[in-house]
């Protein structure tokens, strides 16, 4: 492994025991000495990658973003090449993703509102949400366009039916 990819690893590492020490007990208990202790790095290794401590949670709430849209796309994407069935294209977008008593989808709303809750005080992760690249965000589960024309085709008539 060369230095950017360790470099990669550590970055993402503090990332993600900030989005635990943050679920546990909120952003305002997120302290640097704690968080490189449950690291296992010196607090300036935490310096080396972010700037402070606001930057550590923005980078949390990006992540948690960016991770919730992939997912989506996965979902959509998947679907949108592996099937025909209308009704099972609605059942996915209607039933599973916008169904409030589904706890897993009620918790990506919670994270995704959380992220834009915090970039709008942020205008650093704001301008990091809307900049990044689409190809970025989705990677390889971005369907191809004629992909996504058929899905919407689909969608569409089975929302409104020919007479």
């Amino acid at each position: 492994m060369d230095q950017q990819d360790q470099a990669g690893g550590t970055a993402a590492a503090i990332v993600r025991e900030a989005k635990s020490i943050i679920d546990e007990r909120g952003e305002s208990a997120l302290r640097i000495t704690e968080l490189a202790e449950r690291c296992g790095v010196a607090p300036s290794v935490l310096y080396h990658h972010f700037r402070d401590r606001d930057d550590i949670i923005t980078a949390v709430r990006e992540a948690e973003f960016v991770a919730r849209i992939e997912s989506d796309a996965g979902l959509i994407g998947g679907l949108a090449v592996s099937t025909d069935n209308a009704a099972e294209i609605m059942s996915l977008i209607v039933d599973d993703m916008s169904d409030p008593r589904n706890e897993e989808r009620r918790r990506y709303r919670h994270e995704r509102m959380q992220a834009l809750v915090a970039a709008r005080h942020n205008p650093d992760l704001q301008a990091r949400l809307v900049a990044a690249p689409l190809a970025t965000v989705y990677g390889d589960q971005l369907p191809s366009a004629e992909s996504w024309n058929a899905l919407l085709t689909r969608l569409v008539v089975a929302m409104f039916p020919p007479a």
